[in-house]
This record gives C-alpha cells, structure tokens and sequence, in this order.
C-alpha cells in the first residue's frame, strides 16, 4: 500500500544543508521519510467537511430569503401600501397581497418573488429535515 506525505521543506532541517537540486532534495525526502523523520503538514479532517458544507448551505439559504423579503417588502412599501411584521409572507394572504398591485409588470414582479420565497422556505424546511 503507498502512502502519501505531504510535508513542509523548512521544517526539515536536513534539507537545508548540503549541495541544492531536485535529485539532491528528492533522495533526502526519500532518507528522511524512510527513517521517519519527516513531519506530515496537518490537513485537518475530512469528517469537518460536511459541517462545513451544511453551515455554507445554511448561510447561504438565510442570506437569500432575507434578500427576497426585502425586496417583496421594497415593492409594496414603494406602492405606499403599508406591511406590518411578518404578514406579507404567509401563504393564505397571499392573493389578498397580489390584489393591492395593479400594475402587470409589478404584479408578475410579485408574484415571481413569492414563488422565489416559497422555493427558498422549501429548501430550508428540506435541509432542516435532511439533518
């Protein structure tokens, strides 16, 4: 079975020393590493990775809801329509809402924001779950 270190040149002092090429250093690695003597930089372990990833997926799915409710809460209060607390999101108003804006353009503007919401709640009700 082969095995592969990774180590840091500066912190063998052995290599330091004598005549320098690539031959010269790759026979001294292959001493050092023969005698144990070499020190294995440290990578961490792999068993972080997937916290790792579940935080960023974390982060990044509160980032972009908070980022949509802003702008859904932007495009009713540049309407003068007031939206108090956490009304504007739930789902059983949600036509009530649409109704308050008239305007096609906005209207769809609207609406593919909500559909942007919804989606963006099922992703993190699905991680909630997944973990």
């Amino acid at each position: 079975m082969a095995e592969l270190v990774v180590c840091n040149p500066r912190k063998n002092a052995l290599l330091k020393s004598g005549n320098k090429s690539d031959h010269i250093d790759a026979r001294k690695l292959a001493e050092l590493l023969r005698a144990g003597l070499l020190s294995a930089v440290y990578h961490g372990q792999t068993g972080t990775v997937t916290v790792k990833e579940l935080a960023r997926t974390y982060m990044a799915l509160t980032e972009d809801t908070i980022r949509v409710m802003s702008r859904l809460k932007a495009l009713y209060r540049s309407h003068a329509i007031p939206t108090e607390g956490k009304k504007l999101y739930t789902r059983r108003r949600r036509e009530q809402w649409l109704a308050l804006v008239t305007q096609p353009g906005r209207r769809y503007r609207a609406e593919r924001l909500f559909e942007q919401l919804d989606a963006l709640q099922a992703l993190s009700v699905a991680r909630r779950d997944a973990t």
